[in-house]
């Protein structure tokens, strides 16, 4: 949520009456309350008697380290966004400062208000994501706890559980769980080419919108990393089917939904993960759900690399049918993507689109 939305309230720390001046009048203008003290000292002795959603820290106090009252702020109020205030002689210092902890530099005095609010919203901004990636991952805790005891549930209470899930998995990675809603347009799509069941078209689509669950365990560094994976990353991401899997399992979710889930990364070659499948060793909707995870990922913008274009992505399906990817299900897919207006080429125009 932008900063500008909530109304924060800012506390300054160690600024002399003139920055702090400047700081609540374009803080004021953008709606924020601006709190100040002094000293940094004093700055922390206030906020622990009325926490701010914001600290901005001058690091040019003769008065006191600065640096030492940083260190107790990230220790104490780790969620909580420090912003250091720095004039150009004290560089060397700001970047002491956010080796120890610190969430930016502005630098002072401060000749562009557009810096500040930036720097402020943007860890505003990141000061939520956390928030909402340390609810996610209690929510994802209470469910494996809750998953000891087992269950057999109908169709109603497997469809509210799978909601329940993938909201749970939105609040932490909003592009996994729209990622898993696209897939799960394109591979029911794919599935009545095949003339799949209703029934099972329906599993198809559960597990579609839950294959990615598992990536729920996964640290958010890893999971958003736009370099290469070192080979301990990719041991971490290539758990995810399992987990993912063995989750569902324990909440009671019936193998239909589950195998797609365990095997939708296995390759026809052998060559996939986690267990090195083969041929018919790949359960059919497994077959049918790789495809549209191949083509929706690489047709997509990812956190991690820019979209590479739904064209590439149905060449790669197209010179691997048969060897990595299951025939019918690519002719399917290919099938789809052909007619006009159909729901391929809406899947190449949705970027941010949802489950419905």
């Amino acid at each position: 949520m932008p900063w500008e939305k909530r109304f924060p309230t800012v506390l300054t720390a160690g600024c002399d009456d003139d920055t702090a001046a400047t700081l609540k009048t374009l803080l004021g203008a953008r709606g924020a309350s601006v709190l100040s003290e002094q000293t940094a000292p004093a700055a922390l002795q206030a906020f622990r008697r009325r926490p701010s959603d914001a600290v901005l820290l001058d690091l040019s106090s003769p008065d006191e380290d600065a640096l030492v009252v940083l260190h107790t702020f990230v220790r104490e109020f780790p969620a909580t966004p420090v912003i250091l205030l720095a004039h150009p002689s004290a560089m060397t210092q700001a970047a002491t400062g956010i080796d120890l902890g610190g969430w930016d530099v502005v630098q002072l005095p401060i000749a562009t208000p557009l810096l500040l609010h930036t720097a402020l919203r943007n860890a505003m901004e990141k000061a939520e994501t956390l928030r909402e990636n340390r609810c996610a991952e209690a929510q994802f805790a209470s469910l494996k706890e809750d998953a000891e005891t087992p269950r057999n549930f109908g169709p109603v209470e497997l469809e509210r559980l799978a909601n329940a899930i993938a909201t749970i998995g939105k609040l932490r990675d909003p592009y996994t769980a729209e990622h898993q809603c696209r897939v799960a347009q394109l591979a029911e799509a794919i599935g009545r080419q095949v003339g799949l069941t209703d029934q099972e078209l329906w599993g198809l689509r559960i597990a579609s919108e839950l294959h990615d669950v598992g990536k729920l365990s996964i640290p958010i560094e890893i999971l958003c990393k736009p370099g290469k994976l070192n080979s301990l990353e990719l041991d971490v991401v290539r758990a995810h089917p399992k987990v993912g899997s063995d989750l569902l399992a324990s909440l009671g979710m019936p193998d239909h939904i589950t195998q797609p889930v365990l095997q939708h990364q296995e390759l026809l070659d052998g060559s996939g993960y986690p267990e090195g499948l083969s041929g018919s060793d790949i359960c059919r909707n497994a077959r049918l759900l790789t495809v549209a995870d191949v083509v929706e990922s690489m047709g997509s913008h990812r956190p991690y690399r820019p979209s590479k274009g739904f064209d590439r992505a149905l060449g790669e399906i197209t010179r691997n049918r048969g060897i990595l990817y299951d025939v019918d299900a690519v002719d399917a897919c290919l099938a789809v993507f052909s007619v006009p207006g159909h729901l391929g080429p809406s899947v190449a125009r949705n970027s941010s689109g949802g489950c419905a």
